[in-house]
């Protein structure tokens, strides 16, 4: 292409329009399209100012058309990339664990990309605060982290609690010749313990899950067992890809759907100190 020929034309837009409609990725665009286009069009209203000078109507209206329907490309050009660049930006609002590509965007998009998702994290970052504010603390319930102790009012009579045989070894001459008080923690204590050994499988695959602070749950770790491709999670987070052999932890209910495919294993941390 010459150096003063202009670097676009209709034609070169058309294509340009056909290949944003027929991809789902945002398309590659040279840095001066916008100068190139005004350019082109400047061109062509001086060429149909000078049919309409020498009076050669016929050809100064078919520039026209020229001139209208390159705005009318251009503008749906625009409209398409303005639309994938906002669904981009919701995509990463809800996604902490992939980083959306801005290389094809021009300037002015990403700077449009960049507004609303700060809008959107805004809008996000208050609807958790007011629902946090919303939600009264429950009354005789008291929050330590993660778990809720109930008053003592509230705990079942001594004589009605569970009381394990090793417990009742370490504390039967006491509960007889104690205070009504020490037996009443004894009984407590002894309840506490034989509630955790009656724990069912699933609950103690939960406690083994660990907490993370920032998550929306407890995590459970695992090593990929195959390739795993990006996928979204019920909470419209994003996650992966992964990598075989790849260690990761996982919300919980992911993990299990991982576990249950037979796409991942549970990571077996050893643990130190007395069973």
């Amino acid at each position: 292409m010459a150096e003063n020929e202009i670097a676009i034309t209709f034609e070169v837009l058309f294509e340009l329009l056909r290949r944003e409609k027929n991809r789902d990725e945002l398309q590659e665009l040279s840095p001066t399209i916008y100068m190139d286009l005004q350019q082109y069009v400047s061109e062509k209203t001086a060429l149909k100012v000078r049919f309409d000078q020498a009076g050669n109507h016929m050809d100064a209206e078919k520039v026209s058309i020229q001139i209208n329907n390159t705005e009318k490309l251009f503008a749906e050009l625009n409209d398409r990339r303005e639309k994938k660049i906002l669904t981009l930006a919701l995509y990463q609002s809800k996604s902490r664990h992939t980083k959306i590509q801005t290389k094809n965007m021009l300037p002015p998009e990403k700077e449009l990309f960049t507004k609303v998702l700060e809008l959107l994290m805004a809008r996000k970052k208050a609807i958790a605060t007011s629902r946090k504010e919303d939600i009264p603390e429950p009354q005789g319930i008291k929050s330590s982290g993660s778990q809720k102790v109930a008053h003592p009012e509230e705990q079942q009579p001594p004589s009605e609690l569970p009381i394990s045989a090793d417990t009742d070894e370490r504390t039967g001459d006491a509960g007889k010749e104690g205070s009504a008080g020490d037996a009443l923690a004894a009984a407590a204590a002894a309840g506490k313990a034989a509630v955790v050994t009656t724990e069912s499988a699933e609950g103690a695959e939960r406690k083994d899950a660990k907490e993370v602070p920032g998550s929306e749950g407890p995590l459970l770790s695992l090593e990929l067992l195959m390739d795993v491709p990006g996928f979204m999670g019920p909470e419209m987070d994003t996650y992966g890809p992964y990598a075989l052999g790849q260690q990761v932890s996982l919300p919980l209910p992911i993990a299990e759907l991982l576990l249950a495919r037979g796409k991942a294993k549970r990571v077996e941390k050893s643990r130190s100190g007395p069973p």
